[in-house]
Parts: C-alpha cells; structure tokens; sequence
C-alpha cells in the first residue's frame, strides 16, 4: 500500500485556467437539478394570485402544476394549470416595488389584461389544463364561463363578444407562460454564471488540485 499527498487549494488560490475547469465541474455536478427555481416560482406563484390565478397544488403535495423544460431545446417553455376568477384580480399590486425592467412592464401589462376583462365581467372564470407531450404556452386547454352577474346571466352580450373575451384571456395566459419561461431562464442563467458560480464553491469550502479538478471538502 502506498501513501499518496495531493495539495489541496481553496478556489480563490487557483489560476484563472484552473478556476474555469472548477466552474465546468460545480455546472456538470448540478446538471438536472432545479432547486435553483424554487423561489423563482414562489414568487411566480404570488404573482399569478394578483393576476386572479390560483395555481393548482400538486396531488402530492411537493410543489405547485407549473410545468416548464429548457433551456435552448425546441418544444422548451413553460405552462400551468390553475383557475382564474375574475374577482380575485388586483392588478395595482402585482410587481410591487419591482424596478424598471422588461420583465416587470410585460407582467403589468398582462395584469392590465385581466383587469380590463374583470372589470366589465366580474363573475367571469376559466380553468386552464395542461394538454399534450409538451410544457409551452400552446400546450393547454381551457374552460371557460364568461358572466357578467352573480346568476350567470349573460343575455346582453353577444356571442362574438364573448367569444373576444375568451380570446382575450387565452392570449393573456399563455403570455403569463411565456413570461415565467423567461424569469425561469433568467434565473438560470444568473446562477449558472461565473460571478454566482464562484460564490456558491467558496461558501461551499470545496477544494481542487492545483490543475482545477475537484479533491475534498477543505
């Protein structure tokens, strides 16, 4: 048997060649995992009652029907299932104290949406399902019950109209979709960047060889 000594650095003693080989290692390890999503979509989930969505809980209990796949594959985005009543929208709060940012004018935007149709058709409702092979915007089916009155009565609107607003609604959702694929891919590539990558090896104490492959926790 023989005894082998192998230095052990801390990321920060590392040249710039072997930190990049540290990075591609920490990336490779995390490769599947999305715990990196999951106030991402807590907060897609707040966001999404303020627009009147409830987001269906799943049967078993650990995490919410948002459905979502990528990044960069053909077929990738994100879609949910969930209920939308029209009393439940308050669109003056969603995106509270957010800063300027396209993210944040494309929600408001959308809340505005709902808001409109609320307005005129306060007990209206939908229900949207996940449908098909795919996690996208198109990938769902909707049901919908457009009234205008507590008792369903619906006579003054023409049938054109209602069919605008279910139109309306369907656009609306499946922008919401489009929007939580992108702050899902933001926030990808946020902690698959270097500045984040860093960060979590050091608070992490992982250790390397001199050359940037992964040893022993320091």
């Amino acid at each position: 048997m023989k005894t082998l000594t192998v230095d052990v650095y801390e990321f920060d003693e590392l040249s710039e060649t072997a930190k990049e080989k540290a990075r591609d290692w920490y990336r490779t390890s995390l490769a599947g995992d999305t715990f990196w999503s999951d106030c991402t979509i807590e907060e897609i989930e707040q966001q999404a009652a303020l627009l009147g969505i409830e987001i269906t809980n799943r049967w078993d209990g650990f995490g919410t029907r948002i459905y979502w796949s990528g990044f960069g594959s053909q077929g990738d985005g994100a879609c949910f299932e969930g209920e939308w009543r029209a009393r439940d929208v308050k669109a003056g709060e969603v995106a509270d104290g957010w800063g300027d940012s396209p993210q944040t004018t494309e929600i408001r935007r959308i809340a505005k949406v709902f808001a409109d149709v609320a307005a005129k058709y306060p007990f209206a409702y939908f229900r949207v399902d996940h449908a098909g092979h795919y996690y996208h915007e198109h990938g769902t089916e909707f049901t919908f019950d457009i009234v205008s009155d507590q008792d369903g009565d619906n006579q003054d609107a023409p049938e054109k109209e209602i069919d605008a607003v279910e139109a309306t609604l369907k656009k609306a959702t499946e922008d919401f979709a489009r929007y939580i694929y992108k702050a899902l891919e933001l926030d990808y590539e946020y902690n698959n960047s270097d500045e984040a990558v860093d960060e979590n090896i050091i608070a992490n104490e992982y250790g390397f060889t001199k050359e940037g492959d992964r040893r022993t926790t320091l």
